[in-house]
């Protein structure tokens, strides 16, 4: 990896951001930000404003857009970083603003406040849109008081929103929908990094060192891997692989596999000084800021390297680049790879046993400067000389030994002959099954003795052999199709995995499941109920047969609903069935869903409640989608309480907290709104017990305003 020295600074920056698709925002703690190009590794300009002081508590810049947001405790400010214009000043009361976060594709911005509150924000508008959940997670069924309460860490992708605070649980919630909200109570120390692995699983890690991934569903099983290192700031998933960069407050970074769920190299990248941020940009480079203020570039190899190092045929130099950056090594280039280089060693080898010259080796010479390599030149010298025992072993049929001699001189497994010789052993054990089924012991046992003290083969040997009640129980039940069978018999010995006929059977079935979904996501419902009954309840596979019957079910659902323009049962169904959101009819119900929120918002905003609920239409009475519909008829009261508020139409103000609690309840946001009012008009609101009362968030679907306005 080329290791650049980019950039030194005498000023103190705590922050690397990105912003506006290919710059960086270095953040200082003087009135002054660098806009800094990481291509040409220098500052472009610098951002001078007031507002960045003493009291500032959070900033943030858009990846993809010129715009930041700075946060002065309860005063946020969202401007347009290149003319410094400050587009809007939002007066916020949900407490200090610790952290802020916009979302990279919908024009939204999170913050996270000390009250443990994050907050999804429009950056059109001066009101917050919703309140996405709450810090800490109410485990216990009650609520309790904090006084040390925080969000520590805020991550999005094109769906969600996720994040973490006091307690450790981190909360995922659809932002446009607010549909299935999940929560992950697995952690109860501090998280300080999320991010997503792709739309369907999330990685976070706590300030213990240890990792969680899992996928984005209710329930989901948590996998963890333990580190050996502690802070953990941030992790970076390394993108079209399964690895992921972990950095911690130390001076090097860890590889992790998230598939393996298991650490590569603790040590990927070290430096002789401590990390304090890292960005990942272009895929495939690394800005690393050092705590005394320095900047590195690390370009890390990509597999469009591979694939040139392919084209060119120069493989000492590919598997070279796989054994620096082990993140490349489950591509298809680098697979491609290591085939070659298999074809180019049995090659090496042949020459050697066919024309006894030592000069056919230096096709491998140019790849003894590879770790995992430079010693398959001696290997393959080795399997030569002993080529003719191994051979004469063959012919003779001491299969046991010309075993071991391949385990001693692995080489040997390259040869035409040794790949014949594992032919005539599974071609022996099939025969001894047979036999076995026939009650004719000794004869399997006559067909297997010569493999019995291989040490790849012996265990299943045994297994056969001295546990043949068991084998035979599990052969009967693979040919009656007996899977429940099969399957306990595997829990009790995990050998019976290894038999030649369960892996063909397994991988059958494999593919008949992945065709039923395929046929689910392109809507052939009939032609997925064939394959799901053609395999009936014979399968290995029971739970995945279960839930993929379950989804062509909810599918043909979907469909009929659509057919009969029941959208609220469509929108219900996708969000009771995750899983068949890979549907092009479940996308484009999406797309539609996104932009209907999209004018509602704006509607929102200006306090329209008419035109929002014309908009939603019927679309209002979706259950799984109250949350969000409620939080934007909420909305449009505070809107509208501020703008008459603003114009002193106080008799307007009054009677519009009066509607508002008896449609939502007395929460935080209507009590704030109606002490602006009491301090603007020096009178105060004549609030009942009645309408005193904390309602649940979504019982305004009861109320009767709403009612008479939805019958209206």
């Amino acid at each position: 990896m080329q290791i650049i020295e980019c950039f030194a600074s005498n000023r103190k920056i705590y922050s690397l951001e990105e912003y506006d698709n290919s710059l960086i925002a270095l953040i200082t703690r003087t009135k002054s930000i660098q806009i800094f190009s990481p291509n040409k590794c220098k500052t472009l300009k610098n951002i001078y404003s007031d507002l960045l002081k003493e009291e500032t508590t959070a900033l943030a810049f858009h990846p993809k857009l010129d715009l930041m947001a700075i946060a002065n405790g309860e005063t946020l400010y969202i401007i347009e970083a290149k003319q410094h214009k400050i587009l809007e000043t939002i007066k916020t009361h949900d407490g200090d603003i610790t952290l802020l976060s916009f979302v990279a594709s919908a024009p939204y911005l999170i913050s996270g406040t000390k009250n443990g509150r994050v907050i999804q924000y429009r950056y059109e508008g001066k009101i917050h849109i919703s309140r996405l959940c709450s810090f800490p997670v109410n485990r216990a069924g009650y609520r309790t008081i904090i006084h040390d309460n925080y969000v520590s860490t805020i991550a999005s992708n094109k769906q969600y929103v996720a994040s973490s605070g006091h307690g450790g649980a981190l909360t995922l919630v659809k932002f446009n929908s607010h549909a299935k909200k999940i929560t992950f109570s697995v952690s109860e120390s501090r998280i300080n990094s999320i991010a997503f692995l792709n739309e369907k699983k999330i990685i976070f890690a706590n300030i213990d060192g240890v990792i969680f991934i899992a996928n984005i569903r209710k329930n989901a099983a948590i996998k963890k891997i333990h580190t050996q290192t502690n802070k953990i700031i941030k992790i970076l998933p390394i993108a079209n692989t399964a690895y992921a960069l972990v950095i911690s407050k130390s001076s090097s970074i860890m590889l992790i596999d998230t598939d393996k769920r298991k650490v590569i190299k603790d040590n990927f990248l070290t430096f002789k000084k401590e990390i304090s941020s890292v960005v990942l940009f272009n895929e495939n480079e690394l800005l690393i800021l050092f705590y005394n203020n320095t900047i590195q570039k690390v370009l890390l190899k990509s597999q469009s390297d591979l694939q040139e190092y392919l084209q060119k045929d120069e493989l000492p130099k590919a598997l070279q680049l796989i054994e620096r950056n082990p993140f490349l090594s489950n591509t298809q280039e680098a697979l491609k790879i290591e085939s070659e280089y298999q074809k180019l060693s049995k090659k090496a080898l042949m020459y050697l046993i066919t024309s006894n010259n030592m000069k056919n080796l230096s096709l491998l010479k140019p790849f003894e400067t590879i770790q995992s390599k430079k010693d398959d030149g001696k290997k393959i010298i080795q399997a030569h000389k002993n080529y003719q025992q191994f051979y004469q072993l063959f012919k003779d049929q001491k299969y046991a030994l010309a075993y071991a001699l391949a385990e001693k001189f692995p080489a040997l497994k390259l040869t035409p002959l040794y790949q014949k010789m594992e032919a005539i052993y599974k071609k022996h054990f099939t025969q001894a099954q047979k036999k076995l089924l026939e009650n004719r012991l000794e004869d399997a046992k006559d067909l297997l003795r010569p493999y019995m003290t291989i040490p790849s083969k012996k265990d299943l040997i045994h297994l056969l052999i001295y546990q043949n009640t068991e084998f035979i129980s599990f052969i009967k039940a693979l040919a009656t199709k007996d899977y429940e069978t099969v399957n306990k018999l595997i829990k009790q010995d995990k050998l019976l995995e290894e038999i030649p006929s369960y892996i063909a059977l397994k991988e059958e079935q494999s593919q008949e499941l992945q065709k039923i979904k395929v046929c689910i996501k392109e809507a052939q419902i009939e032609l997925a109920r064939k394959l799901l009954n053609k395999l009936s309840d014979a399968s290995l596979f029971q739970e995945e047969l279960e839930s993929l019957k379950k989804q062509t079910q909810k599918a043909q659902e979907l469909l009929d609903a659509y057919e009969k323009d029941d959208f609220i049962t469509c929108y219900e169904i996708l969000d009771e069935q995750s899983e068949l959101e890979v549907m092009q009819l479940a996308q484009l119900l999406e797309t539609h869903w996104n932009k209907l929120i999209d004018g509602c918002e704006i509607f929102a905003l200006d306090g329209n409640i008419k035109s929002v609920q014309e908009k939603l239409g019927e679309l209002i009475l979706i259950k799984t989608r109250r949350d969000k519909i409620g939080d934007l008829l909420r909305l449009c009261f505070h809107s509208k309480i501020k703008d008459e508020l603003n114009c002193g139409n106080f008799k307007s103000v009054e009677n519009f907290i009066y509607s508002y609690i008896d449609i939502f309840g007395k929460d935080s946001e209507i009590k704030q709104l109606m002490h602006n009012y009491e301090k603007a008009s020096h009178q105060k609101l004549a609030i009942t017990t009645n309408n005193n009362e904390y309602k649940a968030r979504d019982a305004w679907i009861e109320s009767d305003f709403f009612t008479q306005q939805r019958y209206s």
